[in-house]
């Protein structure tokens, strides 16, 4: 669902004669550029003071949490950390709560969880773990960071390495074009890891020290501007244009998804994008799975 944007912009670049080009990926997960690296610390402290409080109370508040946390983010940011608040001890690591697609409380509505058993190595003796084993392991390696070099590393072994650098050699190469990341040159990679968080970041400059390496060559127009995500027009889509395909889609769960995917939880999600009470990528994520299944599973 997300290495679509990068199709299209490498179906321009092929369009106009390039065969390759340059991507800044890396950049924010070097430089402390996204959210995660002001929201985890936040969910964290959140976490640990729910620890605190009986489970009873918890439930009982959440609603009130959840109210209060949606004066300050959106309704789907304030899920995750109200489920942060009501189960902490669901995910290992607080930055999972920032990156999840569907809040743990949530996914009952759309699936039954099942938890495969591990699995034993080549080797015939190491245990392969879980995906829930390995966000331990993950986890317990970001703990024994500084807090920014923690959340550094959880956005480069996860979210980079398992979606961005996936999706974008794969749809740039569909299109013929080779992507090069500059911004992941292992010198470069292994200079910033190894700094104290007290250097990575500087105080209201957002990657300032990548805007202070490149301070003599670029004009004050560009170092200056905010931050700006790169997002298609996906809610007008799916509001528009695409509703019929999505309906029609979800009204016919593929196969091999049915025995896993509950009907009137993908429902739950459609009208729920539709009255603005989430974002387009819930439903949109369940529409390209769907299709996905139809497509490649008998």
């Amino acid at each position: 669902m997300d290495g679509i944007n990068t199709y299209f912009v490498s179906w321009a670049a092929r369009e106009v004669g390039l065969k390759v080009a340059l991507s800044g990926l890396g950049g924010d997960e070097l430089f402390a550029g996204y959210r995660t690296f002001a929201d985890t610390p936040r969910l964290a402290r959140l976490e640990l003071a729910s620890r605190f409080v009986p489970g009873a109370f918890r439930r009982i508040s959440a609603p009130l949490v959840n109210s209060l946390l949606r004066q300050g983010s959106s309704a789907d940011g304030a899920r995750k950390a109200s489920d942060a608040w009501l189960m902490p001890d669901a995910l290992p690591h607080a930055y999972f709560f920032t990156r999840l697609l569907f809040p743990p409380s949530e996914l009952s509505h759309l699936m039954d969880a099942r938890y495969r058993s591990s699995t034993v190595g080549q080797d015939g003796v190491t245990l392969e773990p879980t995906w829930l084993g390995w966000l331990e392991r993950v986890a317990d390696q970001a703990h024994a960071m500084e807090s920014i070099a923690g959340i550094s590393w959880l956005e480069m072994r996860t979210y980079m390495v398992s979606t961005l650098l996936r999706d974008t050699d794969s749809v740039s190469m569909a299109r013929s074009l080779e992507v090069r990341v500059p911004l992941l040159d292992t010198p470069l990679v292994e200079f910033m890891t190894a700094l104290p968080d007290e250097a990575r970041v500087q105080p209201g400059r957002a990657k300032g020290l990548l805007l202070a390496a490149v301070d003599a060559v670029l004009p004050a127009e560009i170092l200056n501007q905010r931050k700006r995500t790169f997002t298609l027009p996906w809610e007008e889509w799916l509001r528009n244009s695409l509703r019929p395909r999505v309906e029609a889609s979800f009204q016919n769960i593929a196969p091999a998804l049915a025995p896993h995917l509950h009907a009137a939880g993908v429902k739950m999600v459609w009208d729920n994008f539709l009255n603005g009470q989430t974002s387009w990528s819930r439903p949109w994520s369940l529409y390209v799975l769907n299709e996905w299944c139809r497509q490649h599973l008998s």
